[in-house]
């Protein structure tokens, strides 16, 4: 399964609000990425992901992600320069994450 099987790229492009080709790479690319990064850090994940109600959350919960990947494409916050919490996530799951 990927993230485009959740979040298909028609509908992830009605989240960030664009309806023209050019950012196709980039929107399907971020799509991936936040799958990737909600799945790695849940337990169990591939058990779950059977599940209808699971799915329904997870896609609500990638489609948030797009949206703050596209929207706000930088990795700090404009007020304390602090990592944004998907990214500090992603950098822990990056450190901790086994990828074999």
């Amino acid at each position: 399964m990927s993230g485009a099987d959740i979040l298909p790229l028609e509908e992830a492009k009605l989240w960030v609000k664009v309806d023209y080709e050019d950012e196709d790479l980039i929107i399907t690319e971020l799509v991936e990425v936040a799958y990737d990064l909600i799945a790695d850090s849940i337990d169990d994940f591939e058990i779950k992901i059977t599940n209808d109600r699971f799915k329904r959350k997870l896609k609500y919960c990638m489609s948030c992600s797009l949206t703050d990947m596209y929207d706000e494409r930088s990795s700090t916050t404009d007020k304390t320069e602090q990592l944004k919490l998907i990214n500090q996530n992603a950098l822990l799951q990056l450190k901790c994450g086994v990828y074999e």
